[in-house]
């Protein structure tokens, strides 16, 4: 099978990608990997196939403008302000990686697995296989046994209000979002998302969460 993975972000993002490229190798899938390309050198140094995009967003890191991030981490007005900066900083940057994925993908495939956010399951729709979207954080699923990861959240907020909270994880993705639209006007073999040209009219497929016992422990609530 013609396996196509796609991936972006830091090597946490990265590595686990190249974890499952060698091991679908190893069971003799053709595989090929995209992902940013300050990470090519992980790639090579393990002997995977590597399809390097633009370093998108991951250019922003050290920016001065953007250096009090890790110091409020977005919390407070002034990280909501901080928030919004890095957002609109971000969407356009987004624009050449899903290009850069779309290159590596016109040798076709016949399954995508790709890092939520990124636009694999319109380039899975795009070569008609099978899109396989994957979490590295359980930041998708609400649960009330914690608060979403990585959104900025007032440390007091009662542990009742975490299932709740998950809303707000989506809001991280609306940015990018427009930028799939675009991409899919732009990109040959694209149209208009029928979910998006059809509002009310159709609901996205479910799809079956399982959590690695390894990050969230049984009790969480996800589905299993």
């Amino acid at each position: 099978m013609r396996v196509l993975l796609l991936t972006h972000g830091t090597r946490g993002d990265v590595q686990p990608f190249l974890a499952l490229a060698a091991a679908l190798e190893s069971t003799g899938h053709a595989v090929r990997t995209a992902g940013p390309a300050g990470s090519a050198p992980l790639a090579a140094a393990r002997g995977i196939a590597y399809h390097p995009v633009d370093d998108g967003p991951l250019t922003l890191m050290g920016d001065p403008e953007l250096g009090g991030v890790m110091r409020t981490g977005l919390r407070g007005p002034h990280g909501a302000a901080q928030a919004v900066r890095l957002v609109r900083r971000i969407t356009p940057l987004m624009h050449r990686v899903c290009e850069d994925m779309a290159d590596a993908a016109e040798e076709g495939a016949d399954a995508v697995v790709h890092l939520v956010g990124t636009p694999g399951h319109h380039i899975a729709e795009r070569l008609g296989a099978v899109a396989v979207p994957v979490a590295l954080q359980p930041s998708r699923v609400p649960t009330g046994a914690f608060p979403p990861p990585g959104v900025p959240l007032p440390r007091w907020m009662p542990g009742a209000l975490n299932r709740t909270a998950y809303r707000f994880a989506g809001l991280a993705l609306r940015g990018r979002r427009k930028v799939h639209e675009r991409f899919r006007r732009e990109r040959p073999g694209l149209g208009p998302s029928c979910i998006s040209a059809c509002p009310g009219r159709v609901r996205p497929r479910a799809v079956r969460t399982r959590p690695s016992r390894c990050r969230v422990r049984p009790s969480a609530g996800h589905p299993r």
